[in-house]
């Protein structure tokens, strides 16, 4: 169900990582820097695995 979407991750992280919506990530690598927004709240998944699930978006630079 849905599409594909090419500019959106997962990305999983500790539990005691502190990350919400508002936060802005980025990642440096050898490539290119880019940063991304934080979409939705950061999910806890401490059942089995003890990390936070949280889906990141590049940040869309405005044309205008």
């Amino acid at each position: 169900w849905g599409k594909e979407v090419e500019d959106t991750f997962k990305v999983y992280v500790p539990l005691n990582t502190h990350i919400n919506n508002r936060c802005v990530v980025k990642i440096i690598d050898d490539i290119e820097d880019r940063t991304f927004d934080v979409v939705g709240e950061p999910e806890y998944w401490n059942r089995f695995h003890m990390f936070r699930k949280i889906i990141l978006q590049v940040q869309r630079k405005s044309t205008v």
